[in-house]
């Protein structure tokens, strides 16, 4: 929860307070070979955030919010949006 806080803090500029664990995956991709190239463990973790706006940290052009009908359009792996629907709904419950 620390880390995430940390990141959050670090791209957007915002304090955030850890609700939970969404989910957790591993993203591998591979080689012509088959051999692993890349090897990602992400943890997804629900937070709120208090007031305040949003400002991109030094590693990103822009930051801003979005709707879910417009998730899809914006990121090129399918995993996001439904990383994205899982949170919603547990803000909802």
């Amino acid at each position: 929860m620390q880390t995430a806080v940390r990141e959050a803090r670090e791209e957007t500029g915002l304090d955030i307070t850890p609700m939970g664990i969404v989910t957790a995956l591993d993203s591998i991709t591979r080689d012509a070979k088959g051999n692993v190239e890349y090897h990602y463990t992400m943890i997804e973790v629900l937070a709120e955030s208090a007031e305040g706006e949003a400002q991109a940290g030094d590693d990103a052009v822009a930051v801003r919010w979005v709707t879910m009908a417009e998730i899809e359009s914006l990121c090129d792996w399918p995993e996001v949006a439904r990383i994205v629907q899982l949170s919603a709904l547990q803000r909802v419950l």
